[in-house]
C-alpha cells in the first residue's frame, strides 16, 4: 500500500523529536550527576556532658578527644573538583580546639588525591584536592581535641559548624553553612568541691526563737555550680563565735535545726526550715561536708529572749505603817526562768532592788515596805526587770497604790472631879499626854494647849470629858491623824448658904424652937 507524502513527513519529525529528547536527558545525567545527591556527615562523638573540671580555667584543665568526623559522598561528585580548596570547621562560643592536634584521611584511589588539616584554638582547616567527580569519596577528620574555656558557663551547648562567615573555599553538596552539625559540645557540673551559703541566716535573731530567715547551703563544684545530681552527701552545721572561723572556738549554746545536722542534701541543696540558738551571743554558722571546703555564714547576733513583766500589790489601799508587799512576775517569750534583779519604782524614784527567784519558767521578785507615805498618794508603782545574759529587760505597767493616814491616840491624860459650877470646863491632868501608834522612829509630836470639857454642866458621876486644842507636828506628821483622848470625871453638887434670916431671943421655955426673922 502506498503511503501519502504527508504521512511520511509526520513520521520522520516524530522520530527525530524523540531522539533529541532522549539525548537531552542523557546529557543532564552525564554532566550533572550530583544535582540531586548530598554527602552524609557523621558528626564527632564524645563532646557532650564533659565535666567542667576539664575547662581551661579549672584547677586541672584537660582536653577531650572527639570521635571521628566522617564525610561520605551520597553520589559521585558531591565533592566538587578543585585544587587546595578548604573546609573550615569552627568551634562554638566558650569552646576551643587543642591547636596542632588532629589529622585527616581519605579513601585511596578515588577523586580526592590530597588532604591535610591545620588546627588552631578555634578552627580546624582541612585543605584538600579533588581531581575528578566520577568516583565515590569519603573523608575522615580524626583526633580533634576540645575543651571549654570557662567551667562556670553551663551547659555551653553548641555545635562544631562550617560557618557562614568563614566556610572555606571548597564546595561540598549537602553541607549547609551555619547549620550542618560536625559535633555537638556541652559541659556539665564538675565534682563536688565546696559548700556555699546561698541564703544567709537572719543577721539578728532572738534566743530560742526560730530564725526569721533560715539559711540555705549549696554543694558546689569549683566554679560554684550546684551539684544538682547529688542527693546523698550530708552536711553538718555547728556554731562558732563570730570572731572565729570553721573549727575555731564553738559557741556556748546549742544550735538546733530542721533538718538536723548530718542530713543529706536534696539535688545539692540543704534548705533549713527551722533553726534557733540557745544562748544570747554573736555567732557564725559553719557548714561542713566530707571531702569539700566548708562554708561560714555571716554574723548572727543572737539577742536575749524577750520578756514581759507585771507588778501586783498585796493591797492597793493600805494604812500608813502597815506592810505592803509588791510582787513582780517576769514571763519569757520562750525558755526560762530568767535570773537577775527587779527594780521597784515609785514614779521615777527607785524604792528597792530585789533578786529574781525561779518559779517554774517564770522569774519572781518581791519587795515589802511600811514606809510609803501619805504624801504623793496614790503612788504609781512599776517594776523593771533588768535582764540577764539570756533574757532582755522589760518594764511593767503602773499600778496605783493608795496610802491613808494612820490615826494616833493620846494616853496619860485624865480629868479632875469638880463641884458643880454651872460651866462645862474641866481641869486636865497629865497634858499634853503621850502619842500612841507612831511607826518606828518617825518624827511626830503634839503641839497646842489641851483643853477639857464635860459633856454638859450638870452634876453627874463619871461624866465624859473631851479633850481638844492639840494637833500633830513633825516631819512625819502628814502620815498621821490625831484622835484626841476622852476622860471621865464627876461633877458634885455645890453647897448653898442662906443670908438675911435672924433668930429672936427668947426666955427659957425648956423648948428648942426659935422664932426667925426673914428680912
Amino acid at each position: 500500500m502506498q503511503k501519502n507524502l504527508f504521512d511520511v513527513f509526520s513520521s520522520r519529525v516524530l522520530t527525530r523529536t524523540i531522539f533529541f529528547l532522549f539525548a537531552f536527558i542523557f546529557g543532564l545525567a552525564l554532566f550533572a550527576p550530583h544535582s540531586f545527591a548530598a554527602v552524609t556527615v557523621t558528626p564527632a562523638t564524645g563532646g557532650t556532658n564533659i565535666s567542667a573540671d576539664k575547662a581551661a580555667n579549672a584547677t586541672a584543665p584537660a582536653f577531650t578527644t572527639l570521635g571521628n568526623i566522617v564525610i561520605t559522598e551520597g553520589a559521585n561528585g558531591d565533592f566538587a573538583a578543585g585544587t587546595n580548596v578548604t573546609l573550615i570547621l569552627t568551634t562554638p562560643s566558650n569552646w576551643s580546639f587543642n591547636a596542632g592536634t588532629g589529622s585527616v584521611t581519605f579513601t585511596a584511589s578515588k577523586n580526592i588525591t590530597a588532604a591535610s588539616v591545620a588546627v588552631t584554638s578555634t578552627t580546624a582547616t582541612v585543605t584538600y584536592t579533588v581531581g575528578g567527580t566520577n568516583k565515590a569519596d569519603a573523608m575522615t577528620i580524626s583526633g580533634l581535641q576540645i575543651r571549654a574555656s570557662d567551667g562556670s558557663l553551663l551547659p555551653s551547648s553548641g555545635n562544631i559548624l562550617r560557618t557562614v562567615g568563614s566556610p572555606g573555599t571548597g564546595t561540598i553538596a549537602g553541607i549547609t553553612n551555619g547549620s550542618t552539625n560536625f559535633g555537638s559540645l556541652s559541659q556539665v557540673v564538675g565534682a563536688k568541691n565546696k559548700l556555699a551559703f546561698t541564703t544567709q541566716p537572719s543577721a539578728s535573731v532572738t534566743r530560742n526563737v526560730d530564725f526569721t530567715t533560715k539559711p540555705v547551703v549549696a554543694l558546689r563544684d569549683q566554679f560554684s555550680n550546684t551539684i544538682t545530681t547529688d542527693s546523698a552527701s550530708t552536711i553538718a552545721r555547728t556554731a562558732v563565735l563570730s570572731t572565729q572561723v570553721c573549727g575555731g572556738t564553738a559557741g556556748s549554746g546549742a544550735l538546733s535545726s530542721t533538718p538536723a545536722s548530718g542530713a543529706a542534701v536534696t539535688a545539692g541543696i540543704m534548705t533549713y526550715t527551722a533553726m534557733q540558738y540557745s544562748v544570747a551571743e554573736s555567732i557564725k554558722i559553719c557548714a561542713t561536708s566530707a571531702g569539700v571546703t566548708s562554708a561560714l555564714s555571716n554574723t548572727v547576733v543572737v539577742n536575749p529572749t524577750t520578756t514581759t513583766t507585771i507588778v501586783g500589790s498585796s493591797g492597793l489601799s493600805a494604812v500608813y505603817g502597815n506592810t505592803v508587799t509588791f510582787t513582780a512576775t517576769t514571763t519569757p517569750a520562750a525558755g526560762g526562768p530568767p535570773t537577775g534583779t527587779v527594780t521597784f519604782k515609785d514614779g521615777a524614784v527607785t524604792i528597792a532592788t530585789s533578786a529574781v527567784s525561779a518559779s517554774g519558767s517564770l522569774g519572781v521578785a518581791t519587795y515589802a515596805t511600811t514606809t510609803l507615805s501619805v504624801a504623793g498618794s496614790p503612788h504609781s508603782i512599776t517594776a523593771v526587770y533588768n535582764g540577764d545574759a539570756n533574757f532582755s529587760g522589760s518594764t511593767s505597767g503602773a499600778i496605783s497604790q493608795t496610802i491613808t493616814a494612820k490615826a494616833l491616840t493620846v494616853s496619860g491624860v485624865t480629868a479632875s472631879n469638880k463641884v458643880y459650877d454651872r460651866f462645862t470646863t474641866a481641869t486636865l491632868v497629865g497634858t499634853p499626854g503621850t502619842l500612841v501608834g507612831i511607826v518606828g522612829t518617825d518624827s511626830v509630836s503634839l503641839t497646842g494647849t489641851a483643853a477639857g470639857n464635860f459633856s454638859d454642866k450638870n452634876v453627874g458621876v463619871g461624866k465624859t470629858v473631851t479633850v481638844s486644842g492639840q494637833s500633830l507636828t513633825g516631819t512625819s506628821a502628814s502620815n498621821y491623824t490625831l484622835t484626841e483622848p476622852t476622860a471621865a470625871a464627876t461633877i458634885t453638887v455645890a453647897g448653898l448658904t442662906v443670908t438675911g434670916i435672924t433668930a429672936n431671943n427668947k426666955p427659957y421655955d425648956r423648948l428648942t424652937t426659935a422664932t426667925l426673922n426673914v428680912g
